[in-house]
């Protein structure tokens, strides 16, 4: 072999390594950058994170001081119609970053029926007012209450274990109230009432988990009951629900504004001209659902409290640290500000959750 060809095969050789240890560096380098840009990012999302949850702990803040201020001047809460329907917008004061939305939801739980201490009567009333056939509500009501009885002895038109045995997968009704809505599309007329051939909750859903809590005890709150519980008790006593509707939004028959009626206890009904004798409906705000979700750009936090007015406790609203799951904050604690501010509310459960689009 000549030396020519040698120091070829030589250079040749050296080529290879050196492209083969460029290659080895190469991905070696595409490994760092994706690793730390995975850093870069999951450190963005918690700066994220943390911001948005800075402003949405800020508004709950705001609305519990709110309810405070609301419910120490009126020496209650009875409904939105005194002025806490849009806390931020009584606030008045806050303002967020640029580019940031805020927005509050409060619901009263105590305005719908319990389902804890559900009543069968109620219950059927309530299927028959939503056009359900009356024999599928007798079955949907001896159903629900089976599910959630202690016993396993199954009601006249109801199913206990031994239906469930037989259903695909097998199931164990659990005697013991709903956690979640989620029970209902295992329970007998409601998975075939309730949801669509694809099991997706229908119209039938909305309006029942609407109408129904699985937090309170007590009779439903009138100043904030929904049309479907107030169609209700028209089923069951005559309650006139369209004068009611009428007279509740004051004299310029549009609710939402100042002349909206407050009805403080049972005079301020029969002073409307309503027959509320045997009528089962309170007139306080005992459980507030207070819902907070902070946007900015593709990402979004949200905070959900149930929140106890303390000035309610004791008073049958039962057990309301009961509910879907618990998250950050589950348990019950006072709520208060950073300042150390008692507020006149417990809070039962408190979760909080990132989206990122």
């Amino acid at each position: 072999m000549s030396r020519w060809s040698r120091q070829t095969r030589q250079r040749g050789a050296v080529l290879l390594m050196a492209l083969f240890f460029i290659l080895l560096i190469s991905v070696l380098v595409v490994k760092i950058l994706d690793e730390l840009t995975m850093q870069i990012r999951a450190q963005a999302v918690q700066v994220a994170r943390d911001d948005l949850r800075y402003v949405g702990l800020s508004a709950f803040e705001t609305t519990m001081a709110v309810l405070s201020e609301i419910e120490e001047i009126d020496g209650g809460l009875h409904g939105p119609a005194q002025g806490w329907a849009d806390p931020l917008a009584y606030a008045e004061t806050i303002t967020w970053p640029d580019g940031v939305t805020v927005a509050v939801t409060i619901t009263d739980e105590s305005g719908k029926f319990s389902l804890q201490e559900a009543d069968p009567k109620v219950l059927n009333a309530f299927f028959e007012m939503m056009g359900i056939d009356y024999g599928d509500a007798e079955t949907m009501t001896d159903s629900l209450l089976d599910w959630m009885d202690e016993d396993d002895d199954a009601r006249l038109n109801g199913a206990e274990s031994r239906y469930y045995e037989g259903e695909e997968p097998p199931l164990t009704p659990p005697n013991a109230p709903l956690k979640s809505w989620e029970s209902l599309r295992y329970i007998q007329g409601f998975k075939e009432l309730f949801f669509d051939e694809n099991g997706i909750p229908n119209d039938y859903h909305r309006r029942f988990t609407k109408a129904f809590s699985l937090h309170t005890t007590s009779d439903p709150n009138v100043n904030t009951a929904p049309t479907d519980v107030l169609e209700t008790l028209y089923e069951m006593h005559g309650f006139d629900v369209d004068y009611f509707l009428d007279y509740r939004e004051g004299t310029d028959r549009v609710g939402g504004t100042d002349d909206d009626i407050v009805f403080r206890e049972k005079a301020d009904l029969q002073a409307g001209g309503f027959q509320v004798d045997g009528l089962p409906v309170g007139y306080d705000c005992t459980l507030l659902k207070v819902e907070v979700r902070v946007n900015f750009g593709e990402k979004a936090y949200l905070l959900s409290a149930l929140t106890e007015v303390e000035s309610s406790q004791g008073s049958g609203s039962g057990d309301r640290g009961e509910g879907d799951q618990q998250g950050a904050g589950g348990g019950r604690q006072n709520a208060s500000s950073g300042s150390g501010t008692d507020y006149p509310f417990t809070i039962t459960r408190l979760t909080e959750s990132l989206e990122i689009n």
